[in-house]
């Protein structure tokens, strides 16, 4: 499935800090992980919080306290694919989410988003639905 993401982005650390190389210069990220901060940035910024583009942002606070169904995962699911394309940043066809409950807390997040360079970068989540917690588990 070929992918239409292709921007690169400023490198930054999982905190959100700027990442320079030994002469000081802004490193500049590789594609999956441009598109893994692309990814984090839209899933855990609050939808509409972001004043500079107000489509940035998921609603998946309103998930806190849910059961941890089937149906509370279909719905993470729907709203991650709305988060992630709503912009344009990424296309739906590029898209794939997995949402996985794996305790009465926690679901395990999959991503398989394609694009234009390298074909696919693979993110996986973890995220907790007692506090929103959302932590990367492992980018590819």
């Amino acid at each position: 499935m070929p992918g239409t993401y292709s921007q690169r982005d400023i490198q930054i650390t999982d905190d959100g800090d700027l990442v320079n190389d030994s002469n000081g210069d802004f490193l500049v990220a590789d594609i999956n992980r441009s598109i893994v901060q692309s990814v984090m940035l839209c899933l855990l910024t609050e939808y509409s919080d972001f004043n500079a583009y107000n489509e940035i942002g998921s609603t998946l606070e309103q998930y806190i306290g849910e059961n941890n169904t089937q149906d509370t995962a279909d719905n993470i699911a729907q709203e991650i694919e709305r988060a992630l394309t709503a912009r344009g940043t990424f296309q739906g066809d590029d898209i794939e989410v997995d949402v996985i409950p794996i305790s009465a807390t926690e679901l395990l997040i999959k991503l398989a988003i394609y694009n234009s360079i390298t074909g696919e970068t693979d993110i996986t989540l973890k995220f907790d639905l007692d506090n929103l917690g959302a932590t990367l588990v492992t980018s590819e």
